[in-house]
């Protein structure tokens, strides 16, 4: 009787711990993972934003999600734009070779003019040429967008605009259509969590990277190519990401997208959190860390004053909690006058602002024309007058 028992025992604790082996390999398993990256932003100055890109890009190429269950979106030529002193490589720590994020493997599935808002929806929705064909109700779809924005709205090119509303109605459309079990949606741009003001569709998770009325800040710039080179959310997240060898089965996305950054204040903004991302293991949508791909270089994550004009006090900051609209919003506040400043600030563009710069420098060249012109009419009067 005992030894049947004993058998007993042993067969029920062999079941359970295939069963939860089983869960472990399909959590971070990467053969229904997909997803859809962006950089929507064109000209030299925006290379962050391809960076950041290319940095998501890297760690699902890195852990085995192959490039047909990938799009890759962005908007200019930044490997051979005449600017790049250094062609065909593209670079967020020191430029050397063996540190280029852009490779001969790299598969972009649209470029330059290509990368518009109906491509987006589209190679999203699968309708699309280069698409996620693929997707199905058991999918784990992953829409990382980098660029610039505003509330409620993210630029495609500088032209067209992605709304709030554009993205609630893609969220819907894609669980109405069975193209996902979960999805995750995160946004590295100003004003980031307004996007999701109005998404309401179940198991959608999503986080933006500043919440209204903040920016998005460059972490660091680099001299030889001269420009911001990566910004200071996404710099954090690979950071936290790579420390580590490998992941827990349950590492989650809360422990490396939002924990590393609470009481630091490290990103100048506070981020905002749709669904509970302790809930979420990271491997549902990056895969299983894997060693099989070249990991391109990035700089140890140090701490850096927040671009405002007046620290808020030392020691450990609060988490407080906002409700925007649908979207539950865990917001984390700045942290520790203390931090060293690691380079120049780099904010993202404002259009009003870049405006009255124009209009002030227009201003002032017309100004120094005419008192160089009235002193020119006046010394010749002066001289008329010796003269006579």
């Amino acid at each position: 009787m005992k030894a049947f028992a004993r058998q007993t025992a042993l067969m029920w604790c062999g079941f359970i711990s295939g069963l939860m082996l089983c869960a472990e390999a399909s959590s971070g398993s990467s053969e229904n993972i997909h997803a859809v990256i962006v950089s929507s932003s064109r000209y030299w100055f925006n290379y962050r934003h391809a960076m950041n890109a290319l940095g998501i890009y890297e760690i699902l190429k890195q852990n085995g999600v192959p490039d047909s269950q990938i799009i890759l979106m962005i908007a200019d030529e930044y490997a051979t734009n005449s600017r790049n002193p250094f062609k065909n490589g593209m670079y967020a720590n020191g430029v050397r070779p063996e540190n280029t994020w852009y490779t001969e493997d790299t598969e972009l599935d649209y470029r330059g003019s290509d990368v518009t808002v109906k491509s987006f929806l589209d190679a999203t929705l699968g309708t699309g040429p280069k698409s996620l064909q693929a997707t199905n109700e058991d999918s784990n779809l992953l829409i990382f967008v980098t660029g610039h924005g505003g509330d409620q709205f993210f630029k495609f090119q500088d032209e067209k605009e992605l709304t709030a509303q554009d993205i609630a109605n893609l969220m819907e459309e894609l669980a109405r259509r069975k193209k996902f079990k979960k999805a995750l949606f995160i946004a590295d741009t100003c004003q980031a969590f307004t996007l999701f003001n109005k998404v309401t569709t179940p198991n959608v998770y999503a986080l933006g990277t500043s919440l209204r009325n903040e920016n998005a800040y460059a972490h660091h710039s680099d001299y030889d190519l001269g420009l911001a080179v990566i910004e200071r959310w996404t710099h954090g997240f690979l950071t936290n990401y790579r420390k580590r060898k490998e992941h827990p089965a349950t590492t989650t996305l809360h422990d490396i997208m939002v924990a590393p950054f609470e009481g630091k204040g490290p990103l100048g903004a506070h981020i905002g959190v749709l669904g509970d991302f302790r809930q979420v293991r990271i491997s549902e949508f990056l895969g299983k860390k894997s060693s099989g791909r070249a990991k391109p270089a990035v700089k140890e994550s140090l701490p850096i004053l927040p671009a405002t004009t007046s620290n808020r006090g030392i020691g450990p900051a609060p988490i407080r909690h906002f409700q925007s609209g649908a979207c539950a919003a865990t917001a984390i506040s700045e942290g520790n006058a203390t931090m060293t400043r690691l380079s120049d600030e780099s904010p993202e563009p404002n259009d009003t602002a870049f405006l009255v710069l124009v209009s002030g420098l227009v201003l002032l060249v017309v100004l120094s024309s005419k008192i160089v012109k009235t002193t020119n009419n006046d010394s010749k009067r002066s001289q008329a007058t010796t003269t006579a």
